[in-house]
């Protein structure tokens, strides 16, 4: 948690993280700890003295929605199939997106991706499903999934 005190409140300092511009402290009113930064306030104590100390990323609250409408074009010749899939990008929380080939990954995207083309040495008359996942430190979304036949 990042906090803001009004001018004037003494506040518990606890440790530093110097390369960011933080100060751990004790929120005096709840007693929860909380980053503050250091431009915002004036040290009371010996704040030379204070643990040096990197702030762990937190998880995401929530899984990310599921990615929108999944839509797929596709060419097939003797020997592969190449599909290209296209999504909606219905997260605002997501780490990234999964492709997966009838059931294995094959793709870990960045956040905000919108497309993926696969091609695979996969011959005609082969049953073939993509799926595609939004996920991030909390897990993953709900699945998008296509089935096609390639003819």
């Amino acid at each position: 948690m990042i906090a803001t005190f009004n001018k004037g409140v003494t506040v518990d300092m606890i440790a530093k993280d110097t390369a960011d511009g933080y100060w751990l402290v004790k929120d005096p009113a709840s007693a929860d700890i909380c980053w503050v930064q250091a431009q915002d306030a004036t040290p009371g104590g010996s704040f030379d003295s204070l643990p040096e100390v990197t702030p762990q990323a937190t998880a995401n609250a929530s899984v990310p929605n599921r990615p929108g409408s999944l839509f797929f074009n596709y060419k097939c010749d003797s020997t592969s199939t190449t599909t290209t899939l296209t999504w909606a990008d219905n997260a605002d929380n997501e780490n990234g997106y999964h492709v997966f080939r009838l059931g294995n990954l094959i793709a870990d995207l960045p956040a905000n991706s919108t497309a993926y083309t696969d091609t695979a040495s996969i011959s005609p008359g082969i049953q073939l499903t993509f799926s595609v996942e939004a996920y991030n430190d909390s897990g993953a979304s709900a699945q998008r999934t296509i089935t096609f036949t390639c003819q």
